[in-house]
């Protein structure tokens, strides 16, 4: 037996260059070097002298709008579609051009020979004109005031499996951000709302949904729920009461409400300017994508919101008298 097994051990070894010479490496990172000997029949190296070269990056992945950051970047007219620094006299026929690559232009609405949906393109010319033409350094928009999400999740409540959707703000603690739910949209809880025992769990610092989590798809909300964490420790307080919110962050902590998934699908900017863009993360294989304009209206009419958030985000600007209407 000993025998045999030696033996296989040689063969193995005879096969080996044979196996090994011309073999690929995974293509998206690596090729090999066609100028290099692949053969281990070397005396300098046991296994030769194999290299790998590293490809370069796809053109349409430098022009990708990989963050919302970049987005605000781009938008603000600081740097250019292949990110590079924008110097000099800002030309506002130029710079329409650069917002308008921030648009789905997939969009059918958007499509220059369709007749339908002829409002949406004067909407958004209107929006490059009072952006473009009428630019002003102080009409610019922040990396992270006034920014809204919606989250998509499920969750098992009564043997069932029921769908939600979950509406956040971005919010500044002390020198930081973080993001906290103002309301929810879950329609199976209508008929369970009433007099519930409400979550008195004491806010923890350390407990908080981090600023860039819609870049990771808020990941660290669903860990959070999914570990039975009190919701309460990620509502804002600041907005009016929300008896379908506190119903469901009674069910989830008395465990008979279990979330299941959980996905971002929008994000909404309220810009200076009055107007409300909304982002939407585009997966492609070409120059647009990444977090690019899908819709936008402005902020006195708000239509480009979800019911579920148009009265929270109108409500508060009105009473606050910061930007919906003054």
């Amino acid at each position: 037996m000993r025998q045999l097994v030696i033996l296989c051990f040689f063969i193995g070894l005879c096969l080996l260059p044979k196996l090994t010479n011309g073999q690929e490496t995974d293509s998206l990172f690596f090729k090999n070097d066609s100028l290099v000997d692949h053969s281990i029949n070397r005396g300098d190296s046991l296994l030769g002298t194999y290299k790998h070269q590293r490809l370069a990056p796809e053109p349409f992945m430098k022009a990708r709008i990989h963050y919302t950051n970049d987005f605000v970047k781009r938008f603000n007219d600081l740097v250019g579609p292949d990110n590079d620094s924008i110097n000099g006299h800002h030309d506002h026929a130029a710079r329409k051009q650069r917002i308008w690559k921030l648009f789905d232009l997939e969009d059918d609405r958007l499509i220059r020979n369709s007749s339908s949906n002829s409002v949406y393109k004067y909407v958004v010319d209107q929006f490059l004109y009072e952006v473009c033409e009428s630019f002003k350094p102080g009409t610019l928009i922040a990396p992270n005031e006034n920014m809204y999400a919606e989250v998509r999740g499920s969750a098992i409540w009564k043997q069932q499996t029921h769908e939600y959707k979950m509406y956040l703000k971005k919010e500044r603690a002390g020198s930081n951000w973080l993001w906290e739910i103002i309301s929810i949209d879950a329609p199976f809880l209508l008929t369970s709302t009433g007099t519930l025992d409400k979550d008195t769990t004491t806010k923890n610092v350390s407990k908080f949904i981090p600023p860039n989590a819609h870049e990771m798809n808020f990941m660290a909300l669903f860990k959070h729920l999914n570990a039975g964490q009190s919701i309460n420790y990620f509502i804002d307080d600041s907005y009016p009461n929300d008896s379908l919110l506190n119903t469901f962050a009674y069910f989830h902590s008395n465990g008979q409400l279990r979330p299941q998934t959980l996905e971002i699908s929008s994000l909404w900017i309220n810009t200076p300017m009055r107007w409300l863009i909304q982002l939407r993360q585009f997966n492609r294989d070409s120059d647009n994508s990444g977090w690019l304009i899908s819709d936008l209206c402005r902020s006195s009419e708000t239509t480009c919101l979800p019911k579920g958030l148009h009265n929270k985000i109108r409500n508060t600007f009105i009473s606050n008298n910061r930007g919906v209407e003054k």
